[in-house]
């Protein structure tokens, strides 16, 4: 028997947990394969449905179902299949989960993210700080993010090497974790640059650390060795893994484009990108840098 339900739950957390089929956003060629016995369906009917994809499309009114822990469908509004349980969301929008590359919400505090004893920290990891039962996690799910990158703090110029997980509670590092790690995390101006008087309080010795470790790892990767403090960012000199870059300010930008796009062949995305950066834009979009 088909059953309705109020308009009351947050779309974005019922759909959080589910994974999208290949063909769940092709149009329909007839009707909607019905559930088999056994199998749990809900059909969510809403107002306006974002696909998000190539082209961008908008369902007014739109369909969405969830067959199992897979999204089977997203389009246009069409009869629901036999089997599926009905909530009728028409006064609400929903969208794809979203994907938050720059978070250091997996922690609690800054203290378990930010360790600047030293200015350049390739061998750290931001794996022993994840707490899947962090509070802000939970705000996260609501909001309807559903990927997250967590990395370390921006209180040294090599951070470390990120973790790119889901932000479910209810289950152990294993089950969350999507890759580990995911990327390096890089900042490069203002917030590195320390007030205790070594190598990297100033844009010259922050660009002198990272351009002097970037070519030890070079000089390593092209002689065949190993060195296990540069294991990752050999990694991401090879292409396997990407490099993202806390940056701000036109000049800033500029420079960081120079060094890891142009010098170094990386992978880079830089993240923030506040203030004048507006100024970089231009050169950031013909090397192809995503900002």
């Amino acid at each position: 028997m088909e059953r309705r339900y109020p308009l009351a739950l947050p779309l974005a957390v019922l759909l959080a947990g589910c994974r999208t089929s290949a063909s769940a956003l092709h149009a329909p060629t007839g009707p909607l394969d019905a559930l088999a016995p056994g199998e749990h369906g809900l059909a969510l009917v809403v107002g306006k449905l974002l696909t998000m994809d190539e082209s961008d499309r908008v369902f007014d009114p739109g369909l969405v179902l969830v067959r199992g822990d897979k999204i089977a469908y997203a389009g246009a509004l069409v009869a629901v299949p036999a089997g599926y349980a009905e909530l009728d969301a028409r006064a609400q929008w929903v969208w794809p989960g979203l994907v938050d590359l720059h978070t250091h919400i997996h922690a609690k505090g800054w203290h378990d993210l930010n360790d600047t004893v030293r200015p350049l920290n390739p061998e750290l990891r931001a794996r022993p700080a994840i707490d899947p039962w962090e509070e802000q996690l939970e705000h996260a799910r609501a909001a309807g993010v559903t990927t997250l990158f967590g990395i370390p703090g921006s209180g040294s110029s090599v951070s470390g090497f990120g973790t790119l997980y889901k932000p479910e509670r209810d289950a152990g590092y294993e089950e969350i974790v999507l890759r580990d790690p995911g990327g390096m995390k890089i900042a490069q101006n203002f917030n590195p640059q320390r007030g205790a008087g070594d190598v990297g309080s100033s844009w010259c010795g922050l660009a002198f650390n990272l351009e002097y470790l970037n070519d030890r790892a070079a000089e390593l990767a092209a002689d065949g060795r190993d060195d296990w403090k540069l294991e990752n960012l050999m990694k991401a000199h090879r292409g396997e893994l990407p490099v993202l870059i806390h940056c701000a300010s036109a000049e800033g930008i500029a420079a960081a484009v120079r060094m890891w796009k142009l010098r170094y062949g990386m992978d880079a995305v830089v993240s923030h990108g506040c203030w004048d950066a507006w100024h970089a834009a231009a050169f950031a979009a013909e090397t192809g840098v995503p900002v």
